[in-house]
């Protein structure tokens, strides 16, 4: 799966981001995307809540209240 969005949660301790629509500035619910490697962390810790970003990775859980899941395979910082 590739997603692209706008960058709106950065955990504290780096395990996830969150992901929200580009069209939609008011967005509170985006997709959950899990780091699984010191790349990846590095890349989005060179990121700011709000950058346009795409990910790569298989949705890995579809949840009721929590929404989607994924486990990021990569990630980069779109052009704007």
């Amino acid at each position: 799966m590739e997603l692209t969005g706008r960058l709106n949660v950065i955990d504290s301790s780096g395990k996830y981001i969150s992901i929200v629509p580009t069209d939609d500035e008011f967005a509170i619910m985006g997709v959950q995307c899990y780091i699984k490697t010191e790349e990846q962390k590095a890349a989005v810790m060179e990121m700011s809540i709000g950058d346009t970003l795409v990910v790569k990775g298989k949705i890995k859980d579809v949840g009721e209240v929590l929404g989607y899941s994924l486990d990021i395979d990569e990630v980069v910082k779109a052009a704007n």
